[in-house]
């Protein structure tokens, strides 16, 4: 019976090394199939947010730390129902939002680790009333304000160093929303 627990006593330490290799490959193979990130307006009332997710392999999502993020102007509170509120540059270095209810578009950087932080010098208007959707192509940015009295599409070019400026001409007034 002596001999039996040692060899008990024995085995156990032998392989808790073991499993404990094992999950720290886990928590290390977790975190390194990491394929890309996800990132929601939040639409929130007083200072909006973006939350932000790491996206694995699997599919599956975990929140990013510090997320959610402020965007820097303010949202209405209720869900905007525009897959295109958030959008990142091709590049992806940017992340642009809409802020529906300060009518602003903000510019969010995108760090290597998918957190953002917000660029300086912004929020800026988003030429309207309630901006719900963005579009972007290269250096362009054109907004689509849906708001009564201010439904438009806007146009704007997006600098280097992530700072939007007005494109003149570029308002279009959407008939019957006006």
């Amino acid at each position: 019976m002596h001999v039996f627990t040692r060899v008990a006593v024995t085995t156990i330490l032998l392989t808790l090394p073991a499993v404990g290799a094992a999950v720290t490959a886990g928590s290390s193979s977790a975190a390194s199939d990491v394929v890309g990130h996800l990132y929601v307006d939040d639409n929130t009332a007083g200072t909006n947010t973006i939350a932000g997710f790491d996206r694995h392999a699997d599919g599956t999502l975990t929140p990013l730390h510090g997320s959610p993020f402020a965007a820097g102007g303010a949202g209405t509170g209720t869900g905007i129902g525009s897959q295109g509120a958030p959008q990142v540059t091709s590049d992806g270095k940017y992340l642009l939002a809409v802020d529906a209810g300060s009518n602003q578009i903000s510019v969010l950087r995108v760090n290597s680790d998918g957190e953002l932080r917000r660029v300086g010098g912004g929020p800026v208007s988003s030429g309207g009333v309630e901006p719900v959707s963005i579009a972007v192509h290269g250096r362009l940015v054109y907004v689509a304000n849906a708001g009564n009295g201010g439904s438009n599409y806007t146009g704007f070019t997006l600098n280097p160093g992530g700072h939007l400026r007005p494109l003149a001409g570029s308002t279009v007034p959407l008939e019957g929303r006006q």
